[in-house]
Formats: C-alpha cells, sequence, structure tokens
C-alpha cells in the first residue's frame, strides 16, 4: 500500500482541515488545487525511514533551490510532483512533471496543486506543511513497523 500524508493550505498560508494519513492500494491519487502531500509507493519498504526522509528534503530543496515556484517558472500556478525513486535518491534522478503516471512502486513523491503553487509567497507555506507532513508520515511509518 502506498503512503499519502496530505493538507490543504489556505489563503493565510495555514493547514485547514487537518493532516490525513492514508495507504491506498493502485497509483497514487491526484493532489487537489489547494494541496500539498507526500508520497511513498507501495513497494518502498517501511524500514527505510532514514531514506525517505533524505528523499523528501531533497525534493523540497530542489524545488527551493531550482527557484521553481519563482514568478516565470513553468510551475507557477501548475501542478507539480516531484520524486526520486528510493533506490537511487540523487538529484540527478530526480523527475518533476505535471503528472503523477510518470511515478512508480518504488518512488518518493512531494505534490503541490496549483492554488499552492501560484501563491505570491508560495515557499514559505510549502516548507512548513513539508516539515509536518514528513513528521507525521514518518510517525506513521514507525506506527507499522
Amino acid at each position: 500500500m502506498a503512503l499519502i500524508s496530505r493538507a490543504a493550505i489556505d489563503a493565510r498560508n495555514q493547514i485547514v482541515g487537518g493532516i490525513h494519513i492514508a495507504y491506498v492500494g493502485g497509483p497514487f491519487p491526484e493532489v487537489a488545487d489547494d494541496e500539498i502531500a507526500v508520497y511513498a509507493g507501495d513497494t518502498v519498504n517501511w524500514a527505510r525511514q532514514v531514506e525517505m526522509m533524505a528523499a523528501w528534503k531533497m525534493l523540497y530543496e530542489g524545488i527551493r533551490d531550482r527557484n521553481l515556484l519563482n514568478v516565470g517558472s513553468t510551475w507557477k500556478g501548475a501542478v507539480l510532483y516531484t520524486g526520486v525513486n528510493v533506490n537511487s535518491i540523487t538529484s540527478s534522478n530526480r523527475r518533476t512533471h505535471a503528472a503523477l503516471d510518470v511515478f512508480d512502486d518504488n518512488d518518493l513523491v512531494i505534490a503541490m496543486g496549483p492554488t499552492l503553487t501560484a501563491g505570491k509567497e508560495a515557499i514559505l507555506p510549502i516548507e512548513l506543511a513539508y516539515e509536518v507532513l514528513t513528521r507525521k508520515a514518518l510517525e506513521q511509518v514507525l506506527k507499522k513497523r
């Protein structure tokens, strides 16, 4: 089962409606317009929490460091999925796309909806939500063990 930790962010840059953790079979669900989510694929071994956290951190830092949410970026106001295979967590193996169908069961993914990426100061709520979501995902993984 794939692990998903997701939350909606409102216009005041706050998480609304709580954080939702779920295990789903099959492909990852699309991210909603106002959501940020972190995903772990079906075959990612739960014993690999260190790699999971490192991958999500690398993906988040890649969004920030490559200025993907700056004005003029292709991703400004667009749905954004960025992921990496858990067996090869490097920036050269990182993939960033507008659709989920390029990711598979071995991938760790961060997803952001277009309302969230369009925000004037989008990186701040993303950083805060990312930290909370990854912590919640790790707690869930530890409970499963």
